[in-house]
Order: structure tokens, then sequence, then C-alpha cells
């Protein structure tokens, strides 16, 4: 693992010590790079906890859906909550594994739809066309 060293600022003199001890992992300072770029975009960050529970509405909002379809969904995927009273709560970490499911179904049906597509000759495929995967 390769550690960064962070050089402590003049204004700084007071937290000298700390961060004179101070070695943070190369991926932390990666993480905080890319927060410190999101930031400079001028886009919100958050630091959240995967053990975050939230609401149904705070779930809805994250993925971009509606709060009766997102409790739909939690049924039909058969994901875990909390009743708090009678109000659902479920973890940031749930939550985040719900999406990524979503996200790789949705891929595989479209890579479905192109290829009968593309056997129908509704249109040819060119792969040169198609955007790079990470």
């Amino acid at each position: 693992m390769t550690e960064v060293f962070l050089p402590v600022p003049a204004n700084q003199a007071k937290y000298a010590e700390i961060l004179d001890a101070l070695t943070v992992p190369a991926e932390l300072a990666a993480a905080f790079a890319s927060v410190l770029e999101t930031m400079k975009a001028g886009q919100a960050v958050s630091v959240t906890a995967l053990d975050t529970k939230l609401s149904t509405q705070q779930a809805a909002d994250f993925l971009g859906i509606s709060r009766r379809a997102f409790i739909a969904a939690t049924v039909d995927q058969g994901v875990s909550f909390e009743m708090v009273g009678s109000h659902r709560r479920i973890l940031l970490n749930d939550l985040l594994a719900m999406q990524t499911r979503k996200l790789a179904e949705q891929k595989r049906l479209l890579n479905e739809i192109i290829s009968a597509n593309v056997a129908a000759g509704v249109y040819e495929f060119d792969a040169q066309m198609m955007p790079a995967r990470a």
C-alpha cells in the first residue's frame, strides 16, 4: 500500500503534531482528491455511513422514483427493511445493493434488445460506435 504524507500548512501550526504523525493510504487520498474535484465543479458531496437508515421517501428520492414505486420494488425484490412504528427504514448499504442489481438488470435487458434487433436486421451493429467499458 502506498502512503501519502500530508504537509502541514503554515496557518495550521496548532495541528502540526497530529498532521506530522498522520499518513493517509493512497486509496483514501485518491477518494479525497475526487471529492475535492467534485466540489470544485460546484457539485454537492455527502459522506454517509453505510449503516444509515433512510426513510422510504429518502430512498425513493435517491433512486429518482416515487415513494410508491420504491415500496413496490422493495417488496418485489425482497429487500429487507426495518419497521419503526408504522414507518419503513432501509439501510443505505441495502439501497446501494438494490441500485446495483437494478442497473445490472437494465444493462442485461438492453443487451438482449440490441442482440434481438441486430439478429432481426433492424439495424447493423457497429462495435466502434459503442462506448468504451470502464
